[in-house]
């Protein structure tokens, strides 16, 4: 089997395993963020309302932890990251899906995307959040 086939379909059982349909942040609900927060911040409130649930060491999508500084950082090696690119990051593309949207029970609300968005756009930089 040829390393492309190969990958597809390592793609498609990940995607099969994924998350559960519980709605937490999703289908249009606006998480509240602190503005006052480096965007950093605001990414990691938005993953801690809507993807944490599915995307932890215990959870349905354990195979892509979004728990941890570190997890979030291995996220950055251009397979779902691309620093400064969030049209052509992976993470983004899936989170703005109209038909296979991440979170599986609908896409988050336009302002919750944006944040991560931005934030991919701005070089993805992890800042300490404000205490």
């Amino acid at each position: 089997m040829n390393v492309f086939r190969l990958n597809g379909l390592i793609i498609c059982i990940l995607l099969a395993l994924g998350c559960d349909d519980r709605p937490i942040g999703v289908s249009g609900e606006t998480v509240e963020t602190d503005e006052s927060q480096p965007k950093y911040c605001q990414v990691k409130q938005v993953f801690e309302a809507s993807c944490i649930s599915c995307h932890s060491e215990d959870g349905p999508a354990s195979f892509l932890p979004m728990h941890t500084d570190d997890a979030i950082e291995a996220m950055m090696d251009g397979r779902l990251i691309i620093e400064g690119e969030a049209d052509e990051s992976v993470l983004f593309r899936r989170m703005t899906n109209d038909t296979n949207p991440m979170p599986p029970a609908g896409r988050l609300a336009e302002e919750n995307w944006r944040i991560v968005g931005d934030w991919i756009d701005l070089g993805a930089p992890i800042e300490p959040c404000v205490e």
